[in-house]
Parts: structure tokens; sequence; C-alpha cells
């Protein structure tokens, strides 16, 4: 199974150079957008030197001591990737797509009529983009930055945090791909041709939305972290933020209103999954005793 966790960028680097360019990049190395601090060896940056710095002197030139690659150094997305695949195994072999398939179809089943699914798209999109049209591009591909921002943390301070987020984010991704195959819905702009989305229409089937399953999946997740660390003021905020990341995509014009609700009822199935919270007992653990 390939993880593909995304990244984030401008505009035109999410719609257009984020899956190639700018996701290419973050995968191999510079990533320090998406942790909110810069991360690996030269802070993660590259300045335009064209010839390396060599001092005079022999005695000055002298190799760096260090012999293995600090794990601290390590991005949460590349961390987390060693253990998802393990973890998404285990929750597929349980059961977990059965068990959520069946909850799904109840929720697709209650979606309201045609209008009413797309009435962001379709009426309220001028509004949306006037508001919120920069942070809709941006989160076009990864969100996790915005739970960064919201929390205050950066990489050195919090890296128990961020790998929990990235964990929960990429299993969370893998499980909504398999119930999108499942369900096999249309894209809005597949059923509305004249609905122009803001977005490029991503290339898989519509329900139930990755982005509110993965949002709320990580807002349930820092909801308990929160608790354990005794922050319960965070929690509002981080039940705000993943309800503002699921509907801006239907503002955007790629996901119904029942693609969001869907993918809400399928991130509470994962997170009170009882292998899903195994997994995490110890990164939840450790995170709430980060200082946020």
């Amino acid at each position: 199974m390939v993880v593909f966790p995304g990244a984030n960028g401008n505009m035109n680097g999410n719609m257009n150079g984020n899956m190639n360019g700018n996701m290419n990049g973050n995968m191999n190395g510079n990533m320090s957008g998406n942790a909110s601090a810069a991360i690996g060896p030269g802070s993660g940056l590259t300045v335009p030197v064209a010839v390396p710095i060599t001092p005079t002197g022999a005695s000055a030139v002298r190799p760096s001591d260090d012999e293995s690659f600090d794990e601290l150094e390590l991005h949460p997305d590349h961390w987390a990737m060693t253990i998802v695949p393990q973890l998404v195994t285990g929750l597929i072999a349980d059961g977990i797509l059965t068990q959520c398939q069946g909850v799904l179809a109840c929720e697709l089943n209650n979606k309201p009529d045609l209008e009413k699914d797309l009435e962001k798209a379709l009426f309220k999109r001028d509004d949306a983009i006037s508001l919120w049209g920069g942070e809709i591009a941006d989160q076009a591909n990864s969100f996790q930055h915005y739970f960064h921002a919201l929390l205050s943390l950066n990489a050195r301070e919090h890296p128990d945090t961020m790998r929990l987020i990235s964990v929960v984010y990429q299993t969370a991704s893998i499980i909504g791909l398999h119930m999108k195959v499942a369900f096999d819905r249309p894209r809005p702009a597949q059923v509305w041709p004249g609905l122009f989305p803001l977005l490029p229409t991503p290339p898989h089937p519509s329900f139930p939305s990755n982005h509110a399953t993965q949002a709320r999946a990580i807002a349930l997740v820092l909801q308990e972290v929160a608790t354990q660390a005794q922050r319960d003021a965070y929690a509002p905020f981080l039940e705000e933020l993943a309800t503002r990341i699921g509907e801006n995509r239907e503002y955007a014009g790629v996901h119904y209103a029942s693609d969001t609700a869907g993918g809400n009822a399928l991130a509470e199935q994962l997170v009170n999954h009882p292998l899903f919270q195994a997994a995490i007992a110890d990164l939840k653990q450790a995170s709430a005793a980060e200082i946020w």
C-alpha cells in the first residue's frame, strides 16, 4: 500500500505542482512548510549558493563527527510511514472496512436532494471565495499545518504530537480511499456540469470526503490528548477547524455535504476502533506530556 501524504504550497503549487514538484520536494527532505518548523540537517532549507564554503588552511577543514541521522530530524510524515502500513493491515484484517461500509451506507441513503447537497458550491461560493479562498486553495492537499498552527507546534518541541497527527492523517486517508472505491460515487462536476469547481476535481470517487475523514479524526484524537494534558480549552477550536476544512471542500465544488457527513462518520468509526486506539496509545501519552 502506497501512502501519499500531501504537501502545502501556494495556489498554483497546490493545484498543479504539489503532486509533482512540491510533493516530491516535501517527501524528499524539504518538508519544513508542513511541519511549521525547519526540520532536517541544514534546517531543511536551501539557499542560492553555487560554490560550497571551503575555509582556507587544511587544519580549518574538518569533517563532522556525526555518525547517524538523528531521529528528531526525521519528518513526522516519514516517521508515520514506518508504522501506518502495519496499522492499516491490522485494521482491515479486523474487519473495519465491512463495519464502516455499513455505517456509511446509512449516511449515503439519507442524503438530501441534489441542490441541497451542493448548496455551498451552487449558491454560496462568492462569499466563500472572498473569505476563505486562500485557505481553500492551501488545503487542497495536506492541511496538517493548520493543526500545527492552531496548537503552536514545532518539530523540535512537539515531535510526538506532530507524529501523532501524521499517523492519524495517513491512516484515515487509506481507510477513506477504500470506502471511496466501495461506494464509487460520482463527483459533483460529473452530475452538475455547470458547477466549475474552484479546485481540480480529484481523480477518485467522491464519498466519503477524505478531507473530512482526516480532519475529523485528527480533531477527535487531539481532543483526547487535550483532555489528558488538561488543555480542554483547545477542544472547541479543534472541532471548528475540522468542520471548516471539510466544508471548504463543499464551497470548492469538489464534494457534496453528504460526503462531508460521511467523512465525519467514518472518522468516528476509525478513532473508536480498539486496534486503532491501541496503536496510538503511546503517541497520545507522549503528546500529552509535551507542552502545547
